[in-house]
């Protein structure tokens, strides 16, 4: 299976990064559902210099707020959404909520980068070759593989193609520091 840049610590930051945009839906959400397939669609946007240097620049301050976020669970206060609004606003964009449709690109790019070579996958032929080891594993047994399969079957349901394919160019060139971001 190919080692990509998003390590196990690396998805755990991104999923605190899911838990905290979806704690603040009600500001921004950056997928929306079609209702008719009951499924969430990642909105692509073509990515900046911009965006990637405004969000390296207060990455580090929205990590310290996690433990705000986390203890807000789904109820956020107007003070904590209003900071946040004012960090977005500090990076350069116009809203929390185009930060977080920028983080889900920058994040969706790195995904299919692999770590050792550089080149990029698109994130769904990643996930099936993830299915296939998977499948194959022998130290994976019973309901917990059932779980995990279902998990990335229903993945790959979900991920789409690359729609910019310049994104990819963009996050290589900041590769370095947004790497750097995910293994603090």
């Amino acid at each position: 299976m190919q080692r990509m840049i998003i390590n196990l610590k690396s998805l755990n930051v991104l999923f605190a990064l899911s838990i905290l945009f979806a704690l603040f839906g009600a500001v921004a959400p950056a997928t929306a559902q079609n209702k008719e397939a009951d499924t969430f669609v990642m909105e692509q946007v073509e990515l900046t210099e911009d965006h990637i240097t405004g969000y390296l620049q207060i990455a580090p301050k929205l990590s310290e707020m996690f433990d705000r976020i986390d203890k807000a669970g789904g109820e956020p206060d107007k003070k904590l959404v209003g900071e946040l609004e004012a960090l977005a606003k500090v990076g350069g964009f116009q809203s929390f909520e185009e930060l977080e449709i920028v983080v889900s690109n920058i994040n969706f790019v790195m995904s299919g980068i692999d770590e050792e070579t550089g080149t990029f996958t698109e994130p769904v032929e990643v996930l099936k070759a993830e299915l296939k080891d998977t499948q194959a594993d022998k130290s994976i047994q019973g309901e917990e593989k059932e779980q995990l399969v279902a998990s990335i079957k229903e993945s790959i349901a979900q991920t789409p193609k690359l729609k910019y394919p310049g994104n990819v160019d963009i996050v290589k060139k900041h590769m370095k520091a947004l790497t750097a971001l995910y293994q603090e």
